[in-house]
């Protein structure tokens, strides 16, 4: 535990600051960054039988994270892990769950490992609305197997939104 609890702090996610916690079981991840990010339109979608909609947006390049510690609501700010395995095998199947504060149902959904054994997947409100505050736990399993647990707290929204683009 405490070889993670460097990491985290190495990363600059600052478990007190972010009430974060982080798990990673029998896996060696060369990297793992999470943190908040602005909503862009996804580049294709999936599908996933769990999640409300059936289908999960798609993102071709990882998040350009604005931080990394405490994560504030706000309109159009999603938050993300991105990580990479060391002992990637290609085609791999991986699956994804991310559960909220609201219902404690987790949206899951599988999707084959890339080559370089980079992931990152997320959480975004809808568009033009915020996060709920409270708990994100994100989990990652490998051939059914956990290697990834990670929960963030949203805060309630304070100070100005990082996303919004000045008015001139």
């Amino acid at each position: 535990m405490r070889v993670i609890s460097a990491l985290v702090v190495a990363l600059g996610l600052g478990v007190s600051q972010a009430r974060a916690g982080l798990v990673w079981q029998g896996t060696q991840l060369w990297f793992l960054v999470a943190g908040a990010y602005c909503v862009k339109e996804p580049d294709s979608y999936a599908p996933a039988p769990s999640v409300k909609s059936g289908w999960v947006g798609v993102d071709d390049q990882p998040y350009d994270f604005f931080t990394y510690g405490a994560v504030s609501a706000a309109t159009d700010v999603g938050i993300g892990v991105q990580a990479r395995l060391t002992d990637a095998r290609p085609g791999e199947g991986m699956t994804f769950e991310i559960t909220g504060p609201k219902d404690g149902v987790p949206d899951s959904w599988s999707r084959p490992l890339s080559a370089d054994g980079n992931f990152w997947f997320g959480r975004k409100p809808e568009k033009g609305e915020a996060l709920d505050p409270g708990p994100y736990r994100f989990k990652v399993f490998r051939s059914g197997r956990l290697v990834l647990d990670y929960e963030v707290m949203v805060l309630a929204k304070r100070g100005p939104n990082p996303c919004e683009k000045p008015v001139s």
